[in-house]
């Protein structure tokens, strides 16, 4: 059984996602802990779809991740973070990118589990998109691959980077969410704007689960892959 090597990193959120990526040489789990709030866009998202004058007035900054899909609010207390580091060689390393974050989301659905968290727990195997006709600008209003449902709502987002070396999994599990605080963040008219807190009300919820107690399951739950 190989490990993970875990560590605490303390960092703005920009300074967060704009680590280098290292020389993945084994595995190892980061527990991230902004110092700082901000929305992150995905790598091909304008910043035309915020609404600027409300992320200023929520002293957000304003961060582009190098991985795609929507955006996500870091705010303290909201949200636990962390990334996983996977190297190329890994058993669980799985070229398919549609299957490579499922043994993950498997763990985390364990983990929560472990946490407490009652309900129906689900691991997404495929891509569903929210609203016929519509793509939500935001991360947790559609569901791909490893991320995590309870009772049918997304609770758990993954996204993830990969290079020669191995692959890079970024976590965010959702302990409170304001569908009404989210979008308002986006740039779009009253009758777009109220079908988008409908669709996040619908679709995505929070997980009432200590953040200490969660990374120790966390970990638990990686130990044993």
């Amino acid at each position: 059984m190989i490990g993970f090597e875990s560590t605490t990193l303390r960092a703005t959120v920009a300074a967060a996602h704009a680590a280098p990526f290292p020389d993945v040489v084994r595995r190892a789990i980061w527990f991230v802990e902004p110092t700082d709030s901000a929305i992150v866009l995905g790598s091909t998202q304008p910043l035309s779809v915020l609404d600027l004058a409300e992320v200023e007035r929520r002293r957000l900054a304003v961060v582009r991740r190098r991985s795609g899909g929507g955006a996500v609010v870091i705010e303290a207390g909201a949200s636990s973070w962390f990334d996983v580091w996977l190297p190329a060689d890994d058993p669980r390393f799985e070229r398919d990118v549609s299957r490579s974050s499922t043994w993950l989301g498997e763990a985390v659905a364990d983990a929560l589990g472990t946490a407490g968290v009652d309900g129906d727990v689900v691991v997404a195997s495929g891509v569903q998109p929210g609203r016929p006709g519509a793509r939500s600008p935001v991360c947790f209003g559609s569901v791909g691959p490893g991320e995590v449902l309870v009772e049918g709502r997304k609770v758990v987002g993954v996204s993830q980077r990969r290079t020669r070396a191995g692959a890079r999994f970024q976590v965010l599990v959702l302990h409170r969410f304001d569908p009404v605080a989210t979008a308002a963040l986006f740039a779009s008219t009253p009758e777009t704007r109220a079908r988008l807190v409908s669709d996040l009300g619908r679709r995505v919820a929070g997980v009432r689960v200590a953040p200490g107690v969660l990374r120790a399951a966390v970990e638990d739950a990686l130990s044993r892959r």
